[in-house]
């Protein structure tokens, strides 16, 4: 006991019984452990299927058990024809790529996707893991990639990595203006943001007819953050992956991404329209 800087004492009482206690010297932790819980204490926004692809097919096994562990759905694969079927059979919200596979590489892979006209190949966010070196996060998303994991990786880190990049709505797939109208009077936030969404989509309008690339990322970048807080980010995260992709994006591609984003935009405009009736007539 004198080893560890502790001490033992021993009281006794006649016909009661005895009580030693023990006392030991230990340093205050700097941080709290935390508690194992089966219950999902990360994955906050909904999206459905992903899909991954390694050779390493104890990762695949693993990732797979985390993603049930937060009940979502992970399919796996170990090449790229594989792949490419399964995108062709099923549109999936994310893919998760190790970045040095033999075959082909993170990297080329982003691009056969890209340049690919398989399901959503063209706008899918591809998330890259990779142990190496000799990339950091900001050369890997400067090449295309929506997020990065370097391993090993915690669950906490792949869902915040996951909820982060996946594409994903609101359950019935409409903007959400809860978050909009905590801020001031409701009926006018809503008018700005009715008057606002007009002159912005008519910009992007114009933007793509001129084929002006860098007008459209520009109107992009900033439409997202205020789209996110509706939870109608979806078109424009897709149309910012095509703009920032290692091609030129594909004339059919963009036209389509930009139609998808006039049209929510139009949603924005009629059903902030409706919400503002209620408001008026309440």
């Amino acid at each position: 006991m004198s080893m560890l800087g502790g001490t033992i004492r021993l009281d006794s009482k006649k016909g009661k019984g005895s009580r030693f206690t023990v006392e030991i010297s230990m340093q205050e932790a700097e941080e709290q452990l935390g508690y194992t819980s089966n219950t999902p204490v990360y994955h906050n926004n909904k999206f459905h299927d992903v899909v991954a692809i390694d050779n390493d097919e104890v990762l695949l096994l693993m990732l797979k058990e985390m993603y049930s562990q937060e009940g979502i759905h992970c399919d796996t694969c170990t090449d790229a024809a594989e792949l490419m079927e399964m995108i062709r059979q099923k549109e999936y919200s994310l893919l998760l790529t190790d970045l040095n596979m033999p075959g082909i590489n993170g990297f080329e892979l982003l691009e056969l996707l890209r340049s690919s006209n398989v399901g959503n190949s063209p706008t899918i966010p591809v998330v890259v893991a990779t142990a190496s070196g000799s990339c950091n996060k900001g050369e890997l998303l400067a090449k295309g990639f929506a997020g990065c994991l370097f391993k090993p990786f915690s669950i906490s880190e792949l869902m915040e990595v996951s909820d982060r990049c996946a594409i994903k709505e609101t359950p019935d797939g409409k903007p959400d203006f809860s978050a909009l109208l905590s801020y001031g009077n409701e009926a006018v936030m809503l008018e700005k943001l009715m008057t606002e969404t007009e002159k912005e989509m008519q910009t992007i309008r114009e933007a793509a007819t001129e084929k002006d690339l860098q007008k459209l990322d520009s109107l992009t970048h900033h439409l997202r953050s205020s789209w996110e807080v509706l939870r109608a980010d979806q078109p424009l995260n897709v149309l910012y992956r095509l703009l920032h992709g290692d091609v030129l994006p594909d004339g059919e591609a963009l036209s389509h991404a930009v139609t998808a984003v006039l049209d929510k935009g139009a949603e924005i405009i009629r059903l902030a329209e409706e919400e503002r009736r209620k408001y008026e007539d309440g």
